[in-house]
């Protein structure tokens, strides 16, 4: 079968661009595909925290076994708490152990 060279240049233009949509169609899924895990470069509002400067960790604060959710932030720390299905972020103390077993110890919030 003997192709004319009009048919020739049709069947090149058409391998052209349907290897040029699919190189576009991957790369911008690529640029895209992680968007929603990166922090905007954007001014932080007054009254919210810098993620940058916010460290959780899951630890046993008294050694009887039981793992709380701790948040350090701007170098204080933060036990969090479920009150009634608000999560909350309360200061607290960890009373060491003398006449009773050690336990954590709520602060007020309002500091």
């Amino acid at each position: 079968m003997v192709m004319h060279n009009e048919n020739k240049v049709k069947l090149y233009i058409g391998l052209i661009a349907a290897l040029l949509l699919t190189a576009g169609g991957y790369f911008g899924y690529r640029v895209t595909e992680n968007v929603e895990n990166i922090i905007p470069r954007t001014k932080v509002q007054q009254g919210y925290v810098r993620p940058s400067q916010l460290e959780i960790k899951v630890e046993d604060l008294v050694g009887d076994g039981n793992k709380a959710t701790v948040l350090q932030y701007q170098g204080r720390q933060y036990l969090f708490i479920d009150e009634g299905g608000v999560p909350t972020a309360q200061p607290y103390e960890v009373i060491p152990a003398q006449t009773q077993p050690a336990h954590i110890k709520l602060l007020d919030n309002s500091k």
